[in-house]
């Protein structure tokens, strides 16, 4: 019998990747690559780096951290990648509703994505993280895209 684990994590990334094509925006699962992992999902050809998690209970901001600094070190790996960005299934919440999931990427990434210039932003700001749902970011990536 396959891992419990495993095919709620890929349940939740199929998820994700059928909310944004049909939402209009090119996205396909990543394999596993171990140490060299890559994320879960790229969306528009690896310029959109995206980890997704799936937890019974809502997330610690100090998990959210934790699994942001996976994003960015997973996003790294990926040579087209501009943004990285954490997608967190809501509790309760399944695949039908994915586009009421949490995003979380960092300032200067949503600065990047909603075409503002972000030359006023510090480094702390910066690495601020932002948070929307998953209908807000995907019409975030529509507009960007362009």
């Amino acid at each position: 019998m396959a891992n419990p684990s495993k095919q709620k994590g890929t349940a939740a990334e199929t998820a994700v990747v059928r909310y944004l094509l049909e939402h209009g925006v090119i996205a396909a699962r990543v394999p596993l690559a171990g140490s060299a992992d890559c994320g879960d999902v790229h969306a528009l050809n690896g310029r959109i780096v995206i980890e997704v998690k799936s937890r019974k209970a809502h997330p610690s901001p100090a998990q959210i951290a934790a699994w942001m600094a996976e994003t960015d070190r997973e996003a790294g790996h990926v040579l087209a990648c501009e943004v990285g960005v954490l997608v967190v299934k809501r509790p309760g919440s399944g695949p039908a509703n994915a586009g009421d999931w949490t995003v979380h990427m960092h300032a200067e990434d949503f600065v990047l994505l909603s075409g503002s210039v972000a030359n006023y932003l510090d480094d702390d700001t910066a690495a601020a993280l932002v948070t929307m749902s998953l209908a807000s970011f995907t019409a975030l990536l529509r507009g960007w895209a362009k």
